[in-house]
């Protein structure tokens, strides 16, 4: 995954203006905004590998790809953070996938959420979790209010 680091000679015995514990997206980013402010800092993580949860990981079978926890990233996608660190400088790039989120079962079904409603009721009734017709009648209020409050 990662490298380990130590420091090296003659780094033993710096001084730094800041030590951040953990390199997740809230060390890396307090680390970030310190260092371009000109400040020496130290960041120590316990993990071969800094992003915390916002990262990829085979958790359940090989190939199959999931965020860790990467959704707590839309709290800053909508501030300063980006722009202010530049961070497309250095690779990083939004990645909104559609589905939204899916579950594989043994059985060969699969659970997905899609950005369409109607394309997530879709596959909620042809894997059988639905029955036709649910969504549509039963929580049209529901909807209709979360479409109101997506167009505002």
């Amino acid at each position: 995954m990662g490298r380990s680091t130590t420091l090296s000679d003659s780094e033993e015995g710096a001084s730094f203006d800041f030590i951040v514990i953990g390199g997740g997206t809230n060390g890396l980013t307090a680390a970030s905004y310190l260092s371009k402010q000109g400040q020496r800092v130290l960041l120590v993580e316990r993990q071969n590998y800094l992003g915390g949860g916002a990262i990829t990981q085979d958790l359940t079978l090989q190939g199959f790809h999931h965020d860790v926890f990467a959704t707590s990233i839309n709290s800053w996608r909508t501030g300063p953070v980006q722009q202010d660190l530049e961070l497309e400088k250095y690779g990083y790039h939004d990645v909104d996938p559609d589905p939204v989120a899916a579950t594989p079962f043994k059985s060969g079904k699969t659970l997905a959420i899609y950005r369409d409603l109607n394309k997530t009721s879709n596959h909620l009734v042809s894997n059988a979790f639905l029955q036709r017709g649910f969504i549509g009648t039963t929580h049209s209020s529901t909807l209709a209010q979360c479409t109101t409050i997506s167009r505002t």
